[in-house]
């Protein structure tokens, strides 16, 4: 981490910077506290489309009645068959008669116009800023699949949740082009096919499309890239509503007390700074002696805070009786930069970096380990690797449903890594449940 050094004549003593990090939170909180999509209205902007014997999902992308789902959603219109929009199907049927406006065969998209009907639209995102694990929802409509039409769920819209797995490139069909792809785990049946698949903030990253083939992975769905899905629209000159920026909704959403009071407290922080400095270089001035006396006890209490920091407790992971890893104090090692990885065979799991001298609890289950990997063979608290600071990895199995073996020899379970744990080395494979997820070791 790097640490910002002021001048001694202008150094500001840990309780103004104390005081500067807590109020600069509290502007961020207020600032993004309201800042969070209606979910309830948004997802009510999707609709459900049929054409002929098909049904999907599409969504607003202007305010014209232009609404993007999947081709293979409408591709019975190309023989004839009518587009319509279902509003309701009790107590009588409600619909919307829709125009195909653009299709892509090798895409998989398409742009449907439904005058008639129209919705706020949604806003479409950039795929640059968008990350690996990071949160996404699904919105559509898999009722269509489970229950019969006349059922109130058959035009309710869903909303489900999950983490980007990977960036994916589809292979071509013989007469199209790669596909760029989302793969990820917001579940989506097939009556979701082309509903959007939005961040936190209810800017679309993508258009579901289908779940991957249970030999492919398991509970693993796919959505065409939205940068896929902005080319398509300009190329056939549809309007559309963009952000370029990172998730962060739009200032409009906020109450004004929020904005008015982080824009307060930032100035009166800024102030308040501004005085202290004034105020301490006076005394500086007046006061050379009690200056270096000042200087002389901060680089004491910085080289104690060192100490410290190079005294923490090794960590060790042991199971509670409610069967919950838990942490237990004990030992002592000195944390230092990390020169190790643990390497995934396949691309779509994630890299493990590893500190020496510090413990890693790896599981699917993000909130209850240090590291997340999205697999079902993965229990939710799998294992825990440690690394001791002359480079040597163990690994300890945590009870796990499916087990943890390295080249195929099951790693036994304990509560210290250190102790009970099992060596691995560069030339080993270290499989987590089976030939699915397997790492190796990587010096360097």
């Amino acid at each position: 981490m790097r640490r910002f050094h002021p001048s001694n004549k202008y150094r500001c003593h840990n309780g103004m910077s104390s005081m500067a990090g807590i109020i600069t939170l509290l502007c961020l909180s207020l600032f993004l506290g309201g800042c969070r999509p209606d979910w309830e209205t948004l997802r009510h902007q999707v609709v459900l489309l049929e054409a002929g014997h098909s049904q999907g999902s599409a969504f607003p992308i202007n305010q014209d009645g232009y609404y993007v789902t999947n081709y293979h959603v409408i591709k019975e219109a190309l023989n004839g068959a009518e587009i319509n929009a279902i509003e309701a199907t009790v107590p009588t049927e409600k619909i919307h008669p829709g125009k195909l406006i653009a299709h892509s065969k090798s895409l998989d998209l398409a742009v449907v116009r439904i005058p008639d009907w129209k919705h706020p639209p949604f806003i479409l995102s950039d795929n640059s800023a968008v990350k690996i694990q990071q949160h996404v929802k699904s919105i559509g409509y898999p009722g269509v699949l489970r229950t019969n039409r006349t059922h109130p769920s058959y035009v309710e819209p869903s909303l489900t949740d999950g983490r980007i797995s990977a960036l994916e490139t589809l292979a071509p069909s013989p007469a199209g082009t790669p596909v760029k792809v989302f793969t990820h785990e917001a579940t989506i049946n097939p009556g979701n096919s082309g509903g959007p698949l939005v961040d936190e903030c209810g800017h679309v990253v993508g258009v579901n499309e289908a779940k991957a083939n249970a030999d492919v992975a398991e509970n693993t769905f796919l959505a065409i890239r939205v940068n896929e899905l902005k080319s398509f629209l300009k190329e056939n000159r549809v309007d559309f509503s963009s952000s370029d920026s990172s998730c962060l909704a739009p200032m409009g959403e906020l109450r004004f007390w929020q904005m008015a009071l982080s824009i307060g407290l930032v100035a009166l922080l800024l102030v308040g700074i501004l005085i202290y400095l004034q105020l301490r270089k006076s005394f500086d001035q007046r006061n050379p002696g009690f200056n270096a006396i000042s200087q002389t006890i901060s680089k004491v209490l910085r080289t104690q805070h060192h100490r410290n920091r190079e005294n923490e407790d090794r960590t060790i992971y042991q199971r509670g009786e409610d069967g919950e890893v838990i942490k237990v104090k004990g030992g002592s090692t000195p944390a230092s930069k990390a020169t190790l990885q643990l390497v995934p065979e396949q691309k779509k799991w994630p890299t493990i970096p590893l500190t020496p001298g510090a413990n890693l609890l790896i599981g699917r289950d993000a909130g209850m380990t240090d590291l997340a990997i999205p697999s079902e063979q993965v229990s939710r608290q799998h294992l825990v690797v440690c690394t001791d600071q002359t480079g040597i990895v163990r690994i300890l199995d945590l009870g796990s449903s499916n087990g943890t073996y390295i080249d195929h020899k099951k790693v036994t379970s304990g509560s210290d890594c250190i102790t009970q744990g099992h060596i691995l080395k560069p030339e080993n494979r270290l499989i987590l449940g089976d030939e699915s997820v397997v790492y190796r070791l990587h010096k360097g």
